[in-house]
């Protein structure tokens, strides 16, 4: 009976291998089936999508351009206005200066003046 009981568990474990590889293979078939049906249903839609994809590198390209120039022309401007203020500023203190002399001149004058008359 040893016999038997040995070619029975062989037999049970070949028809469970066969089953197994036949489940298998129809769930690959099943599953590649699904693939070439998904790929089917976007090869239509490949083109334009390269198309808009092209497009939209394209356009960001030309926007970033138009960012660089802007910021170019904001750091002009902006250098630009500094220059006018340092030179405003630069003028202020000058002119401060002078009449900051005038006045120191002008006050020295009126000194001499008045120690002449009161000797």
């Amino acid at each position: 009976m040893r016999d038997r009981d040995n070619t029975e568990v062989w037999t049970a474990v070949a028809i469970g291998a066969v089953i197994g590889i036949g489940t298998a293979l129809l769930v690959r078939a099943r599953q590649e089936d699904d693939t070439h049906e998904i790929i089917k249903r976007l090869r239509p839609v490949t083109r334009p999508a390269k198309a808009a994809a092209d497009r939209a590198g394209k356009e960001i390209g030309r926007r970033a351009r138009q960012a660089g120039e802007a910021g170019d022309d904001l750091l002009k401007s902006s250098r630009e206005m500094m220059d006018d203020l340092r030179r405003g500023a630069q003028d202020i203190v000058q002119s401060t200066r002078k009449e900051l002399r005038r006045a120191a001149r002008d006050s020295v004058r009126e000194a001499r003046k008045a120690a002449r008359s009161l000797r």
